[in-house]
């Protein structure tokens, strides 16, 4: 967490995803919250979704130029979360 903290996640898109077993998702949920990780609720994805990404016609969907860097602070303000 820490790595994707520091520079809001700059480096490596490949390392910002977490495939967790059904298994122990809940325990792993509850130790990334006292990690102080937070997880968005059906409505903030949905506002996120729409604040950062826009529809390309050659591309489909594709990350607006201007979030990449961001804080999560600014990327929320704009969502309006």
């Amino acid at each position: 967490m820490l790595s994707k903290a520091f520079d809001n996640g700059m480096i490596c898109a490949s390392e910002q995803a977490v495939l967790v077993d059904r298994d122990i998702y809940q325990e792993f949920e509850e130790l990334m919250k006292q990690a102080g990780c937070y997880f968005v609720s059906p409505e903030e994805k949905e506002k996120l979704s729409n604040s950062m990404f826009e529809y390309n016609e050659e591309y489909g969907f594709k990350l607006k130029s201007h979030v990449p860097g961001q804080s999560p602070y600014m990327i929320a303000k704009e969502a309006r979360i």
